[in-house]
């Protein structure tokens, strides 16, 4: 009797029926955001349908659904995804006390941020998110993804200045965050197309730098 072939070993053969289809299905959820946001940069939100989506994720228009209400929160699951990997990291220098804090975090995430890599990521994201504001709820949508992102930086800093002040660190995210955004939605323009990586890095560096020029103190003076 002719011999089996053995088969190759498969790293998910030890993988228990109940692992495999939780991985099976965080698989799919990624396919789908990263297809969906992939889509919605490419061709906009308008002009994409469920089945565009489906056919790009290699997945069927039931398992779409299985994960995600319509195309827009599956591509915003896709920014979040993104941050959130982007936040991860990011490991700024915790020698230094609160009082220099500012400097030292806002120097740490500037370097992080104009790194091509990092810079290309968020450049797209922002894009993405930017092609989608005229959409219904839209803007909602986006600002909790920035929101999200605070509210990461701010566990970040948190953990390496115990000692600052939770208003001064939440401020401190908050603006980094909010200008870094500014900075990109002014490279790309109103349809989110219009930067390249070079244009939006020297934006993101014009306006991190114009934050080291401002300051309130004069104005509050007398008050």
């Amino acid at each position: 009797m002719p011999s089996t072939p053995q088969r190759d070993a498969s790293p998910h053969d030890d993988v228990r029926p109940q692992d495999r289809r939780s991985l099976v299905r965080a698989q799919n959820r990624d396919a789908i955001a990263s297809a969906a946001a992939d889509l919605v940069l490419r061709v906009g939100p308008s002009r994409l349908t469920v089945d565009e989506l489906a056919d790009r994720a290699g997945v069927s228009r039931r398992t779409v659904f299985n994960h995600f209400s319509s195309i827009e929160e599956a591509a915003f699951a896709r920014v979040n995804d993104n941050f959130d990997r982007l936040v991860e990291d990011f490991a700024p220098d915790s020698a230094g006390t609160p009082e220099t804090m500012s400097t030292s975090v806002s120097q740490a995430l500037t370097e992080f941020v104009l790194r091509a890599d990092v810079l290309e990521v968020i450049r797209d994201s922002v894009a993405t998110a930017g092609r989608m504001v005229d959409r219904q709820g839209m803007d909602t949508w986006g600002q909790a993804s920035i929101e999200r992102m605070i509210h990461r930086l701010v566990a970040i800093v948190e953990s390496l200045y115990p000692q600052a002040p939770a208003m001064h660190i939440h401020i401190l995210c908050r603006v980094l965050v909010q200008t870094i955004c500014v900075a990109l939605h002014e490279a790309l323009g109103d349809d989110g197309r219009g930067s390249s990586l070079a244009e939006a890095r020297d934006k993101v560096r014009e306006a991190l730098e114009y934050l080291t020029t401002i300051s309130f103190s004069s104005a509050l003076k007398g008050i």
